[in-house]
């Protein structure tokens, strides 16, 4: 997931800038119950206002007064006398011979139990109509409506027949299904692809997904000018979390001319949206002086909006300013610990180092072991399904740097032996945990505990 990590020596000059690729575009579950309610009612005030109008031509068709002097056809609603018919407005009883009324039943579906709704969209899905399979798909994954059983492997199978009849939002949703390996194995160089058609649709959540992959070169070639064009025609379009990528690119420099100032920019729009990365990136800009008049009073107090917000990053950036007594903060080592507690929670590993350093949660048997070499992977993932591939651990000093390559997608990691377990901070949100066995083979678990790894050992 290529992590962008920095040493706590580096204080807050270029970490406090980096942020996690956020992978997990979020969910697009939506309360799908009340989406279904919404669209079955929607659904019957057009049937309604339809049977209305057809109501309408009835009457205006059905009576219609003879003119002055005419003699009525046996088929109008009026009448007529002999020369002395009726003329302006109609009689309120006709005088002539019955008129032969014509009659219409129209049937007006107002409300619709959760379980006709589930049979009809099966029904659609069936047909081939692409909204009752998105709709189908949406069901399936989240369950309940209808006594349709949550099943991921229906869903996904709706959802690809939809995108693949041209519904741009059930592309999108299948290939999140496929990056996250719900329903199937996990699959990103195939994910890519429907990312891309749905970009290519005009979904900028699909624009953002898209250009992410295309940062960072996962399932597809790396290529930063392509990435930031989806980057950009996301943001225009309304995607949130496009506005910190392209903060990183114009800071970094990386498919568009280095312009601190327009990272600034971006910076604050994703701050302003409520995005935790985004508002530590701009506290290090406070912090550096770059692209903004320096201000470490402002950059203390945008560490500390992010770090409430969530981002792991500036949680170890508060707790460095608060063990240092930095940007004006007094020093607090209290205040030190409980950050750096937070963030080595969330899995940085330089956290836990300077948890020791402080004294606190200090591991017993900590003494190294020398684990460096190449290794056969095999895992399951927290849905299920298997994978097999590569591992090459590195040494250096204390730390282990890991780097896995699973299929076609390469990942890396670096950590510590803490308590007699090497604990590998990759990028997610809960770290690797490895327990070395007596054979050599290195027993882990991830994804907080939901999914499982044991790394043997090439002889």
């Amino acid at each position: 997931m290529n992590p962008r990590h920095v040493s706590w020596a580096l204080l807050l000059m270029l970490f406090a800038g980096l942020s996690q690729a956020q992978y997990n575009s979020g969910n697009y579950r939506r309360d799908m119950d009340e989406a279904n309610r919404q669209r079955a009612a929607e659904q019957s005030r057009r049937d309604s206002e339809s049977a209305n109008r057809r109501n309408e031509e009835m009457r205006n068709n059905t009576y219609k007064p003879a003119a002055s002097g005419s003699v009525s056809s046996g088929s109008s609603a009026g009448s007529s006398s002999s020369s002395g018919g009726y003329a302006g407005s109609a009689p309120s009883q006709p005088s002539g011979p019955h008129s032969i009324e014509r009659t219409e039943t129209v049937t007006v579906h107002i409300q619709e139990t959760p379980e006709q709704t589930a049979a009809r969209l099966m029904r659609e899905a069936e047909a081939g109509n692409a909204e009752s399979q998105w709709n189908l798909g949406r069901l399936y994954n989240t369950g309940g409506l209808g006594g349709v059983q949550l099943d991921e492997a229906k869903a996904a199978k709706w959802f690809r027949k939809a995108g693949e009849a041209g519904h741009a939002q059930a592309a999108l949703a299948y290939g999140e299904m496929l990056f996250n390996g719900k329903g199937m194995a996990a699959n990103t160089q195939e994910a890519g692809k429907w990312f891309r058609i749905a970009a290519e649709r005009g979904i900028p959540k699909a624009m953002y997904m898209w250009g992410l992959l295309l940062e960072i070169g996962h399932g597809t070639a790396q290529d930063a000018q392509a990435a930031y064009a989806w980057f950009k025609k996301a943001a225009d379009g309304g995607e949130t979390r496009a506005y910190n990528s392209l903060g990183d690119l114009y800071s970094e420099g990386r498919g568009v001319t280095a312009n601190a100032a327009e990272a600034a920019k971006w910076y604050r729009k994703g701050m302003e949206s409520g995005d935790a990365a985004a508002t530590a990136s701009l506290g290090g800009l406070y912090y550096s002086g770059n692209g903004v008049a320096k201000d470490e009073a402002q950059a203390a107090r945008l560490f500390l909006r992010a770090a409430e917000g969530g981002n792991r990053n500036a949680m170890f950036n508060m707790g460095l300013i608060h063990e240092q007594g930095l940007m004006g903060m007094p020093r607090d080592l209290n205040l030190a610990r409980t950050w750096f507690g937070k963030a080595a929670a969330a899995g940085v590993a330089d956290a836990r180092v300077a948890l020791e350093r402080l004294g606190e949660a200090t591991p017993s048997g900590s003494a190294q072991a020398n684990i460096a070499g190449r290794y056969t992977a095999t895992g399951k993932n927290p849905n299920g399904s298997t994978y097999r591939g590569e591992v090459t651990i590195e040494q250096r000093g204390g730390q282990y740097h890991f780097y896995w390559k699973i299929a076609n997608d390469a990942y890396q990691g670096k950590g510590r032996l803490e308590g007699g377990k090497f604990v590998i901070d990759w990028g997610d949100t809960y770290p690797v945990i490895y327990t070395l066995a007596s054979d050599g083979r290195l027993v882990g678990t991830w994804s907080n505990g939901a999914a499982s790894e044991v790394l043997a050992p090439v002889r």
